[in-house]
């Protein structure tokens, strides 16, 4: 792999080539990840621990990992935590019982910013849902077809958005029939945008849109179900972000999600199995049903 970063403040950007995990081809003082790396002892700085990039792992514990373990399920209190443990999961997340893992022994899918947790990322469940939840147009090849979305806006794909207003021959003329292999391709690279949001550390918090540099801990489940809002209404999704850095109760997160529409209408629906994923960890198999 290749990367171009800046070496210090007002320096001239580099390029610098590593292997997978981050074993340099050409040692550079901040390359992998945009990291701190020391020639000396081949190892890179990430704020909270070190990380030996020949092996792929952390020379100390996880700082969070005391706080992997449930408490006993005594009041609603400790449940909700319970359903919230960091690490994507806690102990429940077996790649957390290696405690020196980077990444989730997965660089290529997955960040550590700090050495303190991996990104979310959307599930290959979530992405199941989510296109039951966007829909497509096929044509008699089953390939996948510009069309026009509720709102009457050009739309490929899995919801991809092409600009507001019906489609023209221009639209189809550009956006040739996709086989499935394109349309997902298409919906991860726009997926990895709403992603960004839930994985942003900075945020405004109600009620007074004081900053604040808390992070999220989701579950994996929460996390599929907060991308997937995000993805089809962004300030929804920045506003539950929001509400859930700020303490907010689970039934007023809910009056946030789930907004005024009619429950027997799309987007009703389409909140509903959104909640149901984030609430109780259930994947809908027919969200429009």
């Amino acid at each position: 792999m290749t990367c171009t970063l800046p070496l210090k403040y007002n320096q001239t950007q580099k390029s610098t080539s590593y292997h997978t995990h981050g074993t340099l081809f050409q040692k550079r003082q901040r390359t992998f990840t945009g990291k701190g790396f020391y020639a000396k002892t081949d190892r890179y700085y990430y704020e909270a621990r070190y990380l030996d990039p020949r092996t792929s792992r952390w020379l100390g514990v996880d700082p969070a990992m005391g706080e992997y373990v449930p408490s006993a399920p005594i009041n609603e209190e400790a449940k909700k935590r319970n359903g919230n443990l960091p690490g994507m999961g806690g102990v429940f997340n077996y790649v957390n019982f290696h405690v020196y893992h980077y990444a989730g022994n997965n660089p290529v899918k997955y960040v550590d910013p700090d050495g303190k947790r991996t990104s979310y990322t959307l599930s290959n469940n979530g992405y199941t849902l989510l296109k039951k939840l966007e829909g497509s147009r096929r044509n008699e090849n089953n390939l996948l077809m510009v069309y026009n979305d509720s709102n009457n806006n050009a739309t490929k794909g899995y919801g991809i958005l092409l600009h507001s207003g019906p489609y023209t021959k221009s639209d189809l003329d550009m956006n040739p029939p996709q086989t499935e292999a394109q349309a997902t391709s298409d919906l991860s690279n726009a997926v990895s945008n709403f992603e960004t949001i839930v994985n942003n550390r900075t945020s405004y918090t109600f009620p007074n849109n004081v900053q604040t540099n808390d992070e999220l801990q989701l579950s994996p489940t929460q996390a599929d179900a907060l991308i997937i809002l995000t993805f089809n209404s962004p300030n929804t999704g920045r506003n539950v972000v929001n509400a859930i850095r700020a303490g907010k109760t689970e039934d007023e997160i809910k009056t946030i999600w789930l907004g005024n529409y009619s429950p027997d209408s799309g987007l009703g629906k389409r909140r509903e199995a959104e909640w149901q994923l984030y609430s109780s960890g259930v994947y809908s198999d027919d969200p429009y049903r």
